[in-house]
């Protein structure tokens, strides 16, 4: 699991990791690489419910993904994704992206 989390976020774009916010088009370019991520979470979750990881596992990585999504470009394509496909990611439990301030696309940058 190690190695394709790596290997995944080998594709994220630098400043999306970093917490910055992507311009539209490398958002767009970006959301495959999202998508990929998330369905991984949603994987990790799976094995946790069928109690194929420790609880002391899931704890790290849920740690990770709400520390992803608390990154603007992580919670803009956790929105998009989960808006357009709303039943495909069910094993992951409700993670919410923060907000963003009316008129604006994704949460502001820290």
């Amino acid at each position: 699991m190690n190695a394709q989390y790596r290997a995944l976020m080998q594709n994220e774009p630098v400043a999306g990791l970093l917490g910055g916010v992507l311009g539209d088009r490398e958002h767009q370019r970006a959301l495959p690489v999202f998508f990929h991520y998330f369905d991984f979470c949603n994987e990790q979750a799976f094995l946790r419910e069928k109690r194929r990881i420790r609880k002391t596992t899931w704890k790290e990585w849920r740690d990770g993904m709400e520390e992803n999504l608390r990154g603007p470009a992580f919670a803009r394509a956790w929105t998009e994704i989960v808006a357009r496909m709303p039943e495909s990611f069910d094993e992951i439990p409700r993670l919410s992206a923060p907000k963003p301030p009316q008129g604006q696309v994704g949460p502001r940058a820290p």
